[in-house]
């Protein structure tokens, strides 16, 4: 089987399981948008604090600033981490109904010769592109976010007519090494449940 057809067939499949898929991928989402969204802050906030102290300040007075900036930035960022860990055993249970209720598919597959590590792959590609689309949404909405930044930072603002800092900058390096890192997570999440469908043999498969 083709790694292309085993794609389709994963984006099939996860069409056919829409509510599932989209609560998943909603933890997910809310995971990932709290952790780019605190990098996003983390890695503005320390480049104004760099800018604005770069001269005459103290520099244990600056370490302290940025240290308290790393704390609140590490704080939310674990609040990210228990959402997406709560999205991992979603992951999990999403693909094992998905196994039992596509057990006759599953045993019809194999019959026609479908090999038993394609039929593992078809589930891991469905839990990676879970996690794909959930990190999606999530890094989408933090950067929509940083484009907020000048109203949300003017209403902090005691002086209206001063230019509002930049403190929200989407940082991209990192958003896209949470991407990669979301759908390895997804991958392995899945990694049960698709052993658990390749080990299905046909005859009991197409018995259900």
């Amino acid at each position: 089987m083709k790694r292309k057809d085993i794609m389709h067939r994963s984006l099939q499949s996860l069409k056919h399981a829409k509510i599932r898929t989209a609560f998943t991928s909603l933890a997910i989402s809310v995971g990932a948008f709290t952790i780019s969204a605190a990098l996003s802050a983390g890695y503005g906030t320390k480049q104004y604090i760099e800018d604005l102290l770069a001269e005459n300040v103290d520099i244990s007075e600056k370490k302290a600033l940025l240290d308290a900036v790393a704390f609140a930035e590490a704080g939310v960022i674990f609040f990210g981490c228990l959402a997406l860990l709560a999205s991992v055993f979603g992951i999990i249970n999403t693909q094992y109904i998905s196994v039992l209720e596509r057990k006759r598919q599953i045993g019809m597959m194999r019959s026609l010769g479908v090999h038993a590590k394609d039929v593992s792959k078809l589930f891991r590609y469905e839990a990676g592109l879970i996690g794909l689309f959930g990190g999606l949404i999530g890094c989408a909405l933090a950067f929509i976010l940083t484009l907020f930044n000048d109203p949300l930072i003017r209403m902090l603002q005691t002086n209206p007519n001063e230019q509002p800092p930049k403190l929200l900058i989407f940082d991209w390096v990192s958003s896209s090494a949470l991407l990669i890192f979301l759908i390895i997570i997804a991958v392995i999440a899945g990694y049960f449940p698709a052993r658990k469908a390749a080990k299905l043999r046909p005859v009991e498969a197409l018995r259900g």
